[in-house]
C-alpha cells in the first residue's frame, strides 16, 4: 500500500515537473518572438522579417538673392555724343545681392540607423513604413492614430520671398522694352531720331506742366505727365541701358552629426551668388551646430552594442536633442536658431509584444504614442 502511494506521488511530481518545463519553454518561446539587429550584422538573404529605418534631420538653407541684370542699350555708343550722358551701361552684366536666409529642418532615412526585425511567422507583427523605409508605426494602428503623427519643423519660405519681392517692386524702376523704330535706317540714324524724340517728349512735358496750352486738363494732367515720363524712360533706355531685378532662391543642404558639427558649407559671390566650397572666389559661409546635450543622462546602449547585439522583443527609437545652429559670413550672423536634430539625441529601446502599438514621429524617430492592450495608453510629447 505504501509503495503504491509513493509511486502515485512520484508520477504526480513527474507530471508537475514535465508541465513546468513545457510551460517554461513555451514562455521562452513567446518572449523571443521578435529579434532586432542592426542592418550591418544581418545575414545575406535573411527572411521572415522586415527592415525599418529611423529618420535623420537635414538642415536646408534657402538663400534668397536679388539677381540684378544690366543690359547694354543698342545706342550706348552714342549716349555721350547725342545726350551728353557719361553714366550709362556699356556692357551686359549680372550681379547678386544676398537678402535673406531661411533655414528649415527636413527628414530622411538615416543610413546609419537601419534595423532588421526577425518576426515569428506564427505570430506576425504589423509594421507601417514610409516609401523611404522610415517607420511610421508598429502594431495594430488606426487612422486616428496616424492622424497624431509627426509635428512639423518646416517654415514657410514662400512668405519671406513674397514680402521681399513686393518691397522690391515698390522701389524698382523697371525700364521698358527696347524700341527699334525706324527699321529702314542705320544704327546712327536710329540713335539720332531717338534723341530727337526724347527732346520732343521733354518739351511736351514742360508745356503740359507750365500750362502752355492754356487748357485745364484737371486730374488728367497727372496721368498725362506720367505717361510722357514713362515714354521718355523707355527711349532713354536705348542709350543708357536697363537694369532689371528678380528674386531667386539657391538651396544648400547640411547634415549634422557628432563628427560634423562645424564647417564651411558654401560660399557667396557678388558675381555668381551661392557657389560650392571648391570655388576659388567668394566669401565663406560657415555653420556651427552646438548640441544642448539634453539626453546626456539617459542610459543608452553604446554604438558598438547597437551594431553588434541582438535584442529580443525590442525596437529602436530616438529621443532627439536640441541644438543651436549658427550660420555666419564675414562676421555677420545669417541664422541663429535652436532646433531639434534627431541624430544628435539618444538611440533607445522600447519593449514590444503582440499587444503593443507604437506611433513614431517621422521627423525625429521619437515615439509619440505607446499603448498596450493590457495596459493604459501613453502619449509622448
Amino acid at each position: 500500500m505504501y509503495f503504491e502511494q509513493k509511486t502515485i506521488r512520484m508520477k504526480k511530481n513527474y507530471i508537475f515537473i514535465l508541465m513546468f518545463l513545457i510551460t517554461s519553454f513555451a514562455a521562452l518561446n513567446i518572449q523571443a518572438q521578435y529579434v532586432t539587429t542592426h542592418s550591418k550584422i544581418t545575414n545575406i538573404g535573411q527572411a521572415d522579417g522586415i527592415y525599418y529605418a529611423l529618420p535623420r534631420n537635414v538642415l536646408r538653407f534657402d538663400f534668397i538673392l536679388a539677381e540684378k541684370n544690366q543690359q547694354k542699350g543698342p545706342y550706348a555708343e552714342y549716349a555721350q555724343f547725342l545726350l551728353g550722358v557719361k553714366n550709362y551701361i556699356d556692357v551686359d552684366a549680372v550681379a547678386y545681392e544676398l537678402l535673406d536666409v531661411v533655414m528649415t529642418v527636413e527628414a530622411e532615412a538615416d543610413p546609419d540607423a537601419v534595423f532588421f526585425v526577425a518576426c515569428d511567422a506564427k505570430m506576425p507583427f504589423a509594421f507601417n513604413l514610409q516609401n523611404d523605409g522610415v517607420i511610421l508605426s508598429a502594431g495594430k494602428v488606426t487612422e486616428t492614430d496616424h492622424a497624431n503623427d509627426s509635428q512639423s519643423f518646416e517654415k514657410d519660405v514662400f512668405d519671406r520671398i513674397n514680402s521681399i519681392q513686393n518691397a522690391l517692386l515698390e522701389k524698382e524702376n523697371t525700364l521698358g522694352i527696347f524700341e527699334t523704330a525706324f527699321s529702314n535706317r542705320n544704327t546712327e540714324q536710329k540713335a539720332q531720331e531717338a534723341a530727337k524724340f526724347i527732346e520732343t517728349i521733354r518739351e511736351s512735358r514742360i508745356k503740359l506742366l507750365s500750362g502752355y496750352q492754356e487748357i485745364n486738363y484737371g486730374e488728367a494732367m497727372a496721368y498725362m505727365n506720367e505717361q510722357l515720363r514713362q515714354l521718355e524712360t523707355e527711349y532713354l533706355s536705348l542709350f543708357l541701358g536697363k537694369e532689371t531685378t528678380k528674386i531667386v532662391t539657391q538651396t544648400v543642404y547640411f547634415v549634422p552629426n557628432h563628427d560634423n558639427l562645424s564647417a564651411v558649407f558654401a560660399k557667396y559671390s557678388d558675381a555668381t551668388g551661392i557657389v560650392g566650397i571648391e570655388s576659388r572666389s567668394g566669401y565663406a559661409i560657415a555653420i556651427r551646430v552646438v548640441p544642448q546635450n539634453n539626453t546626456a543622462n539617459i542610459n543608452l546602449p553604446s554604438s558598438s552594442a547597437v551594431e553588434t547585439t541582438k535584442y529580443n522583443n525590442k525596437l529602436f527609437y530616438r529621443t532627439p536633442d536640441y541644438a543651436q545652429v549658427k550660420v555666419t559670413m564675414k562676421d555677420k550672423t545669417l541664422v541663429n536658431e535652436k532646433v531639434l536634430i534627431s541624430q544628435l539625441g539618444a538611440l533607445s529601446l522600447v519593449p514590444i509584444d503582440t499587444n503593443t502599438t507604437l506611433i513614431f514621429n517621422t521627423k525625429s524617430g521619437q515615439i509619440i504614442d505607446f499603448h498596450n492592450t493590457t495596459n493604459k495608453k501613453r502619449k509622448f510629447n
